[in-house]
């Protein structure tokens, strides 16, 4: 009977499609950053990130500072068919930036800057607008691993996430809503969209480079018309000696509750209104990460302990009035 009802609440949760944009905040993506970086930085600071064609007369001295100059002041593309314009403004009327690190970086919290405004509440300073997320599927994570090992019964399994998931997850929503935070899945979706935005826009000094190189791709063009990731650009400076300037050039995721469980007095519509916005956005979150089967279990459980959970909400809230009450029945000005 039990196994019976095992496989009932596998089939309880829809097959959802994730959402790519979150997809790409995964341990491989960060791993993948983190050795680009490595790459990158090892090249900086042990090699040459860049090497420049200079004039023969150029000491090894001044070879270093031209590659070290263009490399933070940028270059720029002119097809080799084509002669270099003799406006500078032209010449680099399309740069070409290696080192933007700080803008970069101001692109990536900016998402953050322009939600939490939204929000309205200024003591919310959890990345998730006063709910832990993150820290509730961890949390729910170890339930299950230590459930799924010991617990062998569907009843078993359901009162150790009625005792110890569930009332976290209840008492988490509950601390958020108390800030004002109810509208989570809004300002998620909003802070999804601008960071993909950001991660196709980043910058005009990008051109599109990546759908663009397919374009390229498709149409057989060749980097030296085109100028995408060119392998030869340019650079100027300025080259000071005593009474005299020298200008160089170089080139260089349905929410399912068990229907045959009969322990709640909650209805699945009070429990569908109960959960509000943000629960099935948070159950929806558990289910991407870990898996539709601790999912159901966490909202079957939240169900059959949601009509208790509005009672010891109350009895707080009650207790907590009486003593605000009571303190400012015994308040004496100074």
């Amino acid at each position: 009977m039990s196994m019976g009802k095992s496989d009932g609440v596998a089939l309880l949760y829809t097959v959802t499609i994730p959402i790519q944009a979150d997809r790409l905040n995964s341990r491989i993506t960060v791993c993948l950053l983190a050795l680009s970086s490595v790459l990158l930085l090892s090249s900086h600071f042990m090699g040459d990130p860049i090497t420049c064609w200079t004039p023969a007369q150029f000491t090894k001295q001044w070879s270093d500072f031209v590659n070290q100059y263009c490399y933070v002041h940028g270059t720029y593309f002119v097809p080799l068919n084509e002669s270099l314009p003799f406006l500078d403004a032209q010449r680099r009327k399309v740069p070409i930036n290696y080192y933007q690190w700080n803008f970069n970086g101001e692109l990536a919290s900016y998402s953050h800057r322009l939600v939490k405004p939204l929000h309205g509440d200024s003591g919310a300073e959890r990345q998730n607008f006063g709910y832990d997320l993150a820290g509730a599927i961890q949390y729910v994570d170890g339930c299950w691993d230590f459930v799924k090992s010991n617990d062998t019964t569907f009843k078993e399994r359901i009162a150790a996430f009625e005792g110890r998931a569930s009332a976290y997850v209840w008492d988490g929503l509950r601390l958020a809503r108390n800030k004002g935070s109810r509208d989570m899945a809004l300002y998620y979706t909003i802070s999804t969209v601008i960071q993909s935005l950001n991660a196709w826009m980043q910058s005009p000094l990008y051109t599109l480079w990546g759908p663009s190189l397919v374009h390229d791709l498709i149409r057989g063009d060749d980097w030296q018309v085109t100028g995408h990731f060119p392998r030869i650009t340019h650079c100027d400076f300025n080259r000071r000696r005593p009474a005299s300037v020298q200008a160089r050039r170089v080139v260089s995721d349905y929410l399912a509750t068990d229907p045959r469980a009969h322990t709640s007095r909650l209805s699945t519509e009070q429990f569908f209104r109960l959960l509000g916005k943000d629960g099935l956005f948070v159950l929806q979150q558990m289910s991407l990460n870990l898996g539709d089967i601790p999912a159901s279990y966490l909202s079957i459980a939240m169900r059959n302990i949601g009509d208790r959970w509005i009672e010891e909400v109350r009895d707080i809230d009650d207790d907590l009035i009486a003593d605000e009450k009571k303190l400012l029945k015994n308040y004496k000005p100074v």
